[in-house]
């Protein structure tokens, strides 16, 4: 399928912007990547690979682990400095694409294949170093695959994971569900809004690392498949802001790259991170069909959980008590909005 993509300056970084739809009119697909130091961001190029036949495809999303993987690995031909975390997002994004496009490369799982391809390409003088907090190639990974196996057959779908990248399923009945569960100490999604919490697994050269999955089958329709870097979940008040902020920006926009185009200038404004989006829209008919599903659910995040935010924004309150007062808005709308966002959630792997 013929995707287009365009790119431009904004917010102090670059963002880029890939918009298309299958030979079906009712599946749309969007990519959107935005880079806070122009040429050294650590997120990679989103994946949007979709059949023609739209009955098919992956999307997936790739962050470099910038502390673990702040060591300088080399310099580009144009003598910028690469870390190993840069170029670990890129090896996952090429490895991926590599794996998918040539029909998952002869039976070899997924794992094994980006656990051979980042061990070969492991430095050597990085073989020698034990006992370090530092990491070799280390970067988050998540992507969701979607297929009907048969015309008569319901999709289904397959998040894969490692870290804390996110696999979500949108519905205009149950809002925002997040699939995947963090690779993390602490794991809870309003927890991680306030401090980063370090990883239990990330995919990385020479230690050992697992690919979580989670199949959702049926796939209710109609239906947003959807990955996300923490630069996109995170730097929001609360989970219900990041549904509250896709679904405002969708209805402001007129086509799907102006969606794009909208939360990229977003995320460059607000965000403190590269962020980095994919999805698939399934079932919608069209553009218009899209943001018509919605309108239902956004009122009511809008009545429940933005508005009462820019009334205690806007409050003539002095800041300690708008801090205490944003903690409350904080566990009352996670209260409120946990039951349907919890509902899918991957269970806590041994």
């Amino acid at each position: 399928m013929r995707l287009d993509r365009g790119e431009e300056p904004g917010g102090g970084g670059r963002q880029a912007v890939w918009a298309g739809r299958t030979g079906r009119a009712d599946v749309q697909c969007l990519g959107v990547w935005t880079e806070k130091r122009p040429g050294l961001g650590e997120d990679a190029e989103p994946t949007l690979l979709l059949r023609q036949s739209g009955n098919a495809g992956v999307v997936g999303v790739y962050d470099g682990l910038g502390g673990a993987g702040a060591r300088l690995l080399g310099h580009t031909v144009d003598g910028r400095p690469v870390s190993h975390a840069f170029a670990a997002s890129r090896l996952a994004h090429l490895t991926v694409q590599e794996w998918f496009a040539g029909g998952h490369t002869g039976g070899q799982p997924l794992e094994d294949r980006l656990r051979e391809v980042f061990d070969a390409a492991r430095p050597p003088s990085a073989r020698k170093l034990r006992g370090t907090i530092t990491k070799q190639l280390p970067t988050t990974l998540a992507l969701i695959d979607f297929w009907r196996p048969d015309p008569a057959e319901p999709l289904r779908a397959l998040a894969r994971w490692a870290g804390d990248s996110r696999c979500y399923l949108l519905t205009p009945d149950r809002g925002l569900q997040q699939i995947s569960r963090d690779d993390s100490i602490v794991d809870d999604p309003l927890e991680t809004l306030m401090a980063d919490q370090p990883l239990t697994n990330q995919v990385a050269a020479g230690l050992p690392f697992r690919l979580r999955q989670q199949l959702v089958y049926p796939l209710p329709e109609p239906c947003v498949l959807l990955c996300a870097t923490d630069g996109f979940f995170g730097y929001v008040p609360s989970p219900a802001m990041f549904e509250f902020e896709l679904l405002d920006n969708l209805g402001r926009a007129t086509s799907l790259a102006e969606w794009g185009r909208r939360l990229a200038d977003w995320r460059c404004r607000t965000a403190g991170d590269d962020a980095t989006l994919a999805l698939v829209a399934i079932g919608f008919g069209s553009f218009r069909g899209l943001w018509s599903g919605f309108q239902h659910r956004y009122s009511h995040l809008e009545r429940e959980h933005a508005q009462p935010l820019r009334e205690l924004q806007h409050a003539p309150l002095d800041d300690g008590e708008r801090q205490r007062r944003l903690e409350e808005f904080r566990l009352l709308s996670w209260k409120t909005y946990c039951g349907m966002y919890l509902e899918r959630m991957a269970g806590r792997a041994l």
